[in-house]
């Protein structure tokens, strides 16, 4: 799993969130991926960012999500996974 499924699950996520008025649960993804970007080769520094997405599952609940946003977020916690079990 690349880095770039990842980075298209947080983008598709942002867009959804600020498009149902969620701009500050948005903001967390949306500056995930930015340090992702600007980290660029870090693999150490993006590997600990993917970590803390791995395990970002929980927001649903708070976060009031509709079954969309769930699947999206699903999305991004699984791809986070994948890219952790895949990455050295």
């Amino acid at each position: 799993m690349t880095l770039a499924n990842l980075l298209n699950s947080l983008q598709t996520i942002s867009v959804e969130l600020i498009k149902s008025g969620k701009g500050e649960t948005a903001y967390f993804f949306i500056k995930r991926y930015d340090e992702i970007i600007k980290l660029n080769n870090e693999q150490d520094s993006i590997r600990q960012i993917v970590k803390e997405l791995s395990t970002c599952q929980a927001m649903a609940q708070y976060g009031d999500f509709s079954p969309m946003e769930e699947k999206l977020l699903e999305s991004v916690v699984k791809d986070a996974i994948n890219f952790l079990d895949h990455s050295l």
